[in-house]
């Protein structure tokens, strides 16, 4: 048995790599099967390998993408993938060898990370401690901002004279501005993974209650409002702040440091969001609870110190 499996696997490997594709191939390079070639290697396997052979390689060397259908032909050979509009070369056959063992593990990604119990979370309190929650973390993340701005200053007291005045004033506004530039644009090319984090109006016991004026003229949603006014600021705000930063723009640095600063300020309520209710930004990978949204904290500490710090010289 062995003798003959292994016989058709040969046979298999051979038609399918020498004539460039059959009814039963193993890699990923399409083929044009409105060529007569096409339809003559599918006949040529079909007479030298059975379907019995390429049921057992599945079975013994797990998933190997096997397409049974002239629009789903595929090309083991590098070379001889034939495409509509030409020769390519075929992926490389060893992503094709996986074991049900490795498709299982791959399979097993940031979208298995576990969810907390929703009875531990702030959003499964009652009004006055949501609120109360809220006021606890906002304290937190204002000492821990302090405590960023502080330590920007221990440097800046510690390099030489000139050093850290250089760093921040050649390096932070352009970072910075490009940073958020980018960002503001995915406010509109990803704008339903943003709206996924909007806090809705009578969160945390009624605390949160900022209005979307226009929306409904607009014809939006009050998600979609706040996703994209902020996406507009983080744009306009990141150009303000490269332009001024480079001196192309008559304008102190000061003044968009200032503005990025309360742009940070007034979005933090979504991260805020995020945390007390366990919110995730739609189709990206999910945030370990409770440590990924502590840094999350952390990196929003960072931005407002810098900010400040740029604002203030």
């Amino acid at each position: 048995n062995d003798t003959r499996f292994i016989m058709k696997g040969i046979a298999l490997l051979f038609f399918t790599s020498i004539l460039g594709g059959g009814s039963c191939a193993l890699s990923f390079a399409p083929i044009d099967h409105k060529s007569r070639r096409s339809f003559v290697n599918d006949y040529a396997l079909k007479q030298h390998t059975s379907w019995h052979a390429c049921d057992s390689l599945k079975g013994r060397l797990g998933r190997l993408g096997m397409f049974h259908s002239p629009s789903d032909l595929v090309s083991l050979s590098p070379t001889r993938g034939r495409a509509q509009k030409g020769i390519r070369k075929s992926i490389t056959f060893h992503s094709s060898l996986k074991t049900e063992d490795d498709i299982a593990t791959e399979k097993k990604s940031v979208e298995d990370i576990p969810r907390p119990d929703p009875s531990v979370l702030v959003s499964a309190m009652d009004d006055q401690k949501q609120q109360l929650a809220v006021a606890g973390v906002s304290a937190f993340l204002l000492v821990g901002t302090v405590v960023v701005v502080n330590f920007l200053n221990l440097v800046e007291g510690v390099l030489p004279t000139g050093w850290f005045a250089l760093w921040r004033d050649f390096t932070w506004p352009l970072g910075l501005g490009l940073i958020f530039s980018a960002a503001g644009v995915t406010h509109f090319t990803l704008k339903d993974t943003y709206a996924s984090i909007v806090p809705p109006r009578g969160a945390w016991g009624g605390l949160w209650d900022v209005p979307a004026p226009g929306a409904d003229t607009l014809g939006i949603s009050y998600e979609d409002y706040h996703t994209y006014w902020t996406g507009i600021a983080e744009v306009g705000g990141g150009l303000l702040l490269i332009g001024s930063g480079i001196g192309f723009f008559d304008v102190p640095v000061q003044i968009p440091a200032f503005l990025m600063f309360l742009l940070v300020l007034s979005v933090t309520p979504a991260n805020v969001y995020m945390f007390t209710h366990d919110a995730q930004m739609r189709d990206l990978p999910r945030i370990p609870y409770p440590w990924g949204h502590v840094g999350r904290g952390f990196l929003q500490m960072v931005l407002l110190a810098f900010f400040w710090k740029l604002t203030f010289q």
